[in-house]
């Protein structure tokens, strides 16, 4: 970016380590290490009072005029700004005229040649005046904005691998993909994961048991634990996931129906092995009978091709733990104690516990 970045650049993220890792590597292109001390300048934006949110701007005006000291070149960083999407502030007159005093000085003066100002946010309003200036400043290619997209299950498994790889960890992708699925898909919590793993094991190549022993379960891998227990037929885990959830204030209503999904899941592949009627395309060939076919009708088509091939082995190594009839019984079982919550009124957290201990009784 040296030599050839536009004079104002304004990156946004909603995920605190993406937004990190890119300010990083563009203050690393920007200013040498050597040069940081007077050839960069920080901000400190993380403010929400309407004196505080003025002191940042009037600072960074006045640093946009002071040259550095042994330096030719300064970068301006205005750093965590989050004064803008402040609902409280937005509502007072004196802000946006502190707000639109900035920018017009901005727009009036531009950056002074040898400037860089640099602005990092998780998130800015595009209605502000403060977004609409950028907007006109890009137009004449005096500015970037740069709005990174939050993670996803798409960029997670990527983030473990590279991690990973950065501390010369051997990590198989089936691992990586479980370490996902506890952790969900924030990349400082994966970086966290990771790390944690490798000390955990010395470095040695971890397994799907290492990720089960260690990481821990975040929100988006709740649920994903309470029903790989129960579909592993492990009252005693079942009902320690089920309690940590309850501490967590979450509602059984939501936690039945995840488990109604997992048993219709189990049933449909334990009837395929019986059977052989698995097909790759997910068909069943009228395999069921009706009474089943229309209890786990709601399940839909069980796309084979598209589940990950860890969370398919899964499911089939916890269906060849059932015996038909046990998961016949632990359907009804289920099923009856979610018609109680929608009912009548009961203690819905005992009602659920109770069911799963007697839908897992031998």
């Amino acid at each position: 970016m040296a030599n050839s970045h536009p004079p104002a650049i304004l990156v946004t993220c909603e995920d605190d380590y993406l937004l990190e890792t890119r300010v990083k590597k563009i203050i690393n292109d920007l200013v040498p290490e050597s040069n940081r001390m007077f050839g960069l300048e920080e901000i400190d934006c993380a403010v929400d009072t309407i004196d505080a949110s003025k002191q940042a701007m009037d600072a960074t005006r006045d640093a946009l005029v002071q040259q550095g000291f042994f330096s030719e070149e300064k970068t301006v960083w205005m750093r965590s700004l989050t004064f803008l999407d402040a609902k409280r502030l937005q509502k007072s007159d004196t802000f946006a005229d502190n707000v639109a005093s900035f920018c017009d000085w901005l727009s009036a003066n531009g950056i002074p040649d040898g400037f860089t100002l640099l602005v990092s946010a998780p998130k800015i309003p595009k209605t502000s005046r403060f977004y609409k200036t950028f907007a006109e400043l890009t137009k004449k290619k005096l500015a970037v904005i740069e709005e990174l997209s939050p993670p996803d299950a798409k960029s997670a498994l990527p983030v473990v691998l590279d991690t990973a790889k950065k501390i010369g960890y051997e990590m198989p992708k089936q691992v990586a993909e479980e370490i996902v699925a506890r952790a969900g898909v924030s990349p400082r919590v994966l970086a966290m994961e990771v790390e944690k793993l490798y000390l955990y094991t010395n470095g040695e190549t971890p397994t799907a048991e290492d990720v089960e022993a260690i990481c821990t379960v975040y929100a988006e891998g709740e649920f994903w634990d309470l029903t790989d227990a129960f579909g592993s037929h492990d009252l005693k885990k079942t009902l320690v996931a089920l309690h940590n959830l309850y501490e967590k204030d979450v509602a059984p209503i939501f936690l039945v129906i995840q488990l109604e999904t997992r048993l219709n899941e189990l049933y449909l592949v334990s009837d395929s092995i019986r059977t052989r009627r698995m097909t790759d395309s997910g068909g069943w060939a009228g395999s069921l009978p009706d009474e089943d076919a229309a209890a786990v009708g709601g399940l839909g088509k069980f796309d084979v091709v598209s589940k990950k091939r860890w969370a398919l082995s899964r499911i089939v190594s916890q269906a060849a733990k059932w015996k038909p009839s046990e998961l016949k019984h632990a359907r009804t079982v289920i099923n009856t104690a979610h018609e109680r919550m929608v009912s009548i009124s009961i203690d819905a957290e005992n009602l659920l516990e109770t069911a799963i201990s007697d839908a897992l009784k031998r």
